[in-house]
Formats: structure tokens, sequence, C-alpha cells
């Protein structure tokens, strides 16, 4: 189950919602570039 907090990002940032904790299972950090591939 995910409990998920609103949360409000300026229109460069997108917020990904996982099941996992994905900063600690990727390794990143505040300010990391990723690339994130949408596919329909």
């Amino acid at each position: 189950m995910l409990l998920i907090e609103r949360t409000h990002h300026g229109p460069d940032v997108i917020e990904v919602i996982s099941p996992y904790k994905l900063r600690d299972r990727l390794g990143l950090k505040d300010g990391d570039d990723i690339e994130v591939l949408v596919t329909l």
C-alpha cells in the first residue's frame, strides 16, 4: 500500500511514485539528474 502525501513542485520537476524507496535503491540524492523513459 502506498501512503502518498500531496507535494507541490515547479514545472521543471516530476514526482515518481513507487512502492520502493528509489533514492536508496538507486543511490540518489537531491539534485541528481536521472533519465525517465515513459512508454504507452
